[in-house]
Parts: structure tokens; sequence; C-alpha cells
């Protein structure tokens, strides 16, 4: 159905192509999340806030928020990173030369 080509040659940081699988596999459990929230939460948003549709907003305003921060890792160079974090980052998402 997909024509994915996996390779482990080049690191991806460097090839400049989209893992596509990882991108599908990300936007599937994003479906499914939003799916499975809209199901379960609709009678709750009703009684609490008169909105069916209140937890789903939200849920969409945060996925945009996330979408966007995703697309801007995926494009930003990751060597302007490493230079612009100071070495003694205690971030978990840091990155350093190996």
């Amino acid at each position: 159905m997909f024509n994915v080509r996996v390779t482990t040659e080049i690191p991806a940081e460097r090839s400049g192509h989209i893992d596509t699988a990882f991108l599908i596999s990300v936007i599937l459990l994003w479906g499914f999340g939003t799916v499975t929230l809209f199901i379960t939460s609709t009678n709750v948003a009703v009684r609490i806030f008169d909105d069916a549709l209140y937890f789903v907003k939200r849920q969409m305003l945060y996925s945009i928020a996330g979408f966007a921060l995703m697309t801007l890792f995926a494009v930003f160079p990751l060597e302007t990173l490493r230079r612009v974090l100071p070495d003694n980052t205690p971030l978990p998402f840091s990155i350093h030369a190996a």
C-alpha cells in the first residue's frame, strides 16, 4: 500500500528526507486519539460546559501547536541547535555532538 524504503546507511538528520512511516504513524495515532476523545467525552462536555466539542476543540488547539513545533524541528538544522545550546544544558531534548 505504501512505498516506504527504510535504510540505515545515512542518518535521517543528514539525509534531508522525511521519515514517511513515522509521519504516517503520528497522524494515524493522532486521528484515533481525537476520535476516541470525541466518543468518550461528549456527554461530560455537554453536562459541564454546554458544548459537546469542548474537549475536542482544546485537543485540536494543542494538536495544531504540536504539529507546528514538530514541523519546525523537522526542518531546523540540528547543527544550528547544537551551536545555540550550551554544553551543559540540563534539558532532556538537548542534542550534543557525539
